[in-house]
């Protein structure tokens, strides 16, 4: 009896591995990997996916409620922000990525109209104020601190590279 149980219980875990064996056969079989594609594309720049998101915000604002407007431009601006700077501004509550960019070289100078830009969606999003005659304005501000960011950090980096070559040819 013990024999035809064990015999019983080995034969139905034989069964169900050769079942699951099947499966993924078929599956490989049904959805072949895809090869990579050799052309690979460049990848987009922090500004140029800001401006593109911020693009299709203002085509869509009319049809979008207050709340859900301000936290696409908020998305915009923190994906920006988080690829530009190499932080992870996403998971940052408002209070910490306005901490954040206080202390960051290319964004401190801009700290104030992000902090008045996040703390106004955050009025929206979480008090239920419902001022959408502002929504342009905010799209061409979040606008204008990509540029401005990115200018200064161009500047930046050009002066640091500048420095560099002057180190090395002296």
């Amino acid at each position: 009896r013990e024999i035809s149980r064990a015999l019983w219980i080995a034969s139905s875990a034989a069964g169900l591995l050769l079942l699951a064996g099947i499966v993924l056969l078929l599956r490989r079989l049904k959805f072949p990997k895809k090869p990579a594609d050799p052309t690979v594309l460049p990848a987009i720049s922090p500004e140029e996916d800001a401006l593109t998101g911020l693009d299709r915000l203002a085509v869509v604002q009319a049809t979008l409620d207050p709340k859900a407007f301000y936290i696409q431009l908020v998305q915009i601006l923190k994906q920006y922000l988080e690829r530009r700077l190499e932080a992870p501004v996403l998971e940052m509550t408002s209070t910490e990525t306005l901490a954040f960019v206080k202390t960051h070289a290319w964004t401190s100078p801009h700290a104030g109209a992000i902090r008045d830009l996040v703390s106004s969606a955050d009025l929206v999003k979480f008090g239920g104020s419902s001022d959408a005659s502002k929504s342009e304005r905010q799209i061409q501000l979040v606008r204008d601190l990509v540029g401005r960011i990115d200018r200064l950090r161009r500047a930046q980096l050009e002066q640091q590279a500048r420095e560099m070559d002057r180190r090395k040819s002296a």
